[in-house]
């Protein structure tokens, strides 16, 4: 009985869309193509078998591009059952002549079907095939600035200037700039995104920032804003006031280190951050480096996918070692299984930071939360707890009124609301300039 899988087509006749299964097979991990097979496993066979075998031969010769054959086997099995065996190719990726190195030309295996490469998948390919790594490839962009760079390396006691830029690998042997020198170019083409959220899988952000520039600005004011937002609780133990941080702020530099250094800067996309009321997401785009497991990385087992990025933020100081954070961060989280701090996809690596301030379960907090009790509100600061006042004596305010009371700006106002969103002491309602704040109901 014969059944589709990931390595298995059955086809019940010849036909030139064969072509693009023997690709995929040839993108993927190689498969076998049965011809005179129906649709539910039956043996039909094939008519005039001896000509299905020439038009065969002569698409595959005609018809894949770069030349394949020497990866693809055809022969005759059972009641005239042709047979065609594909190995994984070696010089990736393979298409369909006349179409190029696009979707339309490119097909990968996705489960038990044949389907269009994504732009993406076909640029992994060609970089795999290079066998140099993207960082090192010359950029698109050769007009590049480094004002921020020769700040940040000066400020180190470190030279930087022109003299240096090959050793540095921001140039290649041409002297043309590579996609290291882009990264931490004032150009760098690849941004941070931050999303607050009130609750725990709340879709409607109450907050949000882009930051751009160069690698290490982006750095910088990444990890300003997420300060802001790494709250400070108290609770009195034995007459004495104990306070924590939401996060451990060590913790939530390596983990964005982690994402910089890591992430693979061939796909444009921006990093993503989410912060919920119990955790921080730390989203990446490039899954694991080839030829590492989600085990090795839980032993502590490290390849860097930017070589020379790393090599680059190890002369700063800003990494100690190699492969040191995702330890650093199982120490802080040991309590956890590896599989709730991170996450894995073929092109995504997710790092969930836990908030040390609230249970990680939904339905905990009454319970669990550690606060101290001002009246009765959780832990708040003055200027917070002067919005509460306010709220006391009318049942909605704007941040205009926050900013009239408390005379701050827009900022500081817009500040102050959150965290009390984020505290679950306010709810947010309306929109735009209807927005108003009330105090949640319990």
């Amino acid at each position: 009985m014969y059944i589709e899988s990931e390595q298995v087509e059955l086809k019940r006749e010849y036909t030139r869309d064969i072509i693009k299964e023997i690709i995929a097979f040839l993108n993927t991990k190689g498969g076998h193509i049965y011809i005179g097979i129906g649709d539910n496993g039956d043996v039909l066979g094939v008519d005039d078998i001896d000509k299905v075998m020439n038009q065969l031969s002569g698409a595959i010769h005609d018809s894949i591009r770069p030349d394949a054959k020497i990866f693809i086997g055809i022969e005759i099995i059972e009641q005239d059952v042709i047979c065609i065996n594909v190995k994984e190719g070696s010089v990736k990726p393979y298409y369909i002549q006349g179409k190029g190195l696009r979707p339309e030309g490119v097909y990968v295996r996705l489960g038990s079907a044949s389907v269009p490469s994504s732009e993406a998948g076909i640029k992994q390919m060609l970089i795999a095939a290079t066998n140099v790594s993207f960082e090192l490839m010359p950029c698109s962009n050769q007009e590049l600035i480094f004002s921020t760079a020769k700040k940040v390396f000066n400020e180190n006691q470190l030279t930087f200037s022109t003299s240096d830029y090959r050793k540095l690998n921001i140039v290649d042997e041409n002297n043309r700039y590579t996609n290291i020198g882009m990264i931490i170019s004032d150009q760098c083409e690849h941004s941070i995104k931050v999303a607050v959220f009130g609750e725990e899988d709340e879709f409607e952000f109450i907050d949000r920032r882009e930051f751009k520039g160069s690698v290490f600005s982006v750095l910088k004011d990444t990890l300003q804003y997420l300060d802001l937002n790494n709250h400070l609780h108290s609770e009195i133990i034995e007459y004495q006031r104990i306070e924590q941080n939401d996060y451990n702020k060590e913790v939530i530099r390596e983990g964005l280190l982690n994402a910089i250094i890591h992430r693979d800067y061939s796909f444009s996309g921006s990093i993503l951050i989410s912060i919920y009321r119990n955790r921080m997401e730390i989203t990446s785009l490039g899954g694991l480096v080839y030829g590492l497991s989600f085990n090795d990385i839980g032993a502590g087992i490290s390849q860097s996918r930017n070589a020379g990025l790393a090599s680059i933020f190890y002369r700063l100081k800003y990494i100690e070692a190699y492969g040191t954070g995702i330890r650093k961060i199982r120490r802080e989280f040991k309590e956890f299984e590896l599989s709730e701090l991170i996450e894995v996809t073929d092109n995504t690596f997710k790092l969930i930071l836990w908030n040390k301030n609230m249970p990680k379960r939904k339905g905990a907090y009454e319970e669990n939360e550690v606060r101290e009790e001002i009246g009765s509100y959780p832990a708040v600061n003055d200027e917070e707890m002067e919005i509460l006042r306010l709220l006391e004596k009318k049942p909605t305010i704007t941040r205009v009124d926050v900013q009239k009371q408390l005379e701050i700006g827009q900022t500081k106002a817009g500040l102050l609301l959150t965290q009390l969103l984020q505290k679950a002491i306010l709810v947010r309602e309306g929109k735009g300039k209807k927005t108003v704040y009330r105090i949640r109901k319990s």
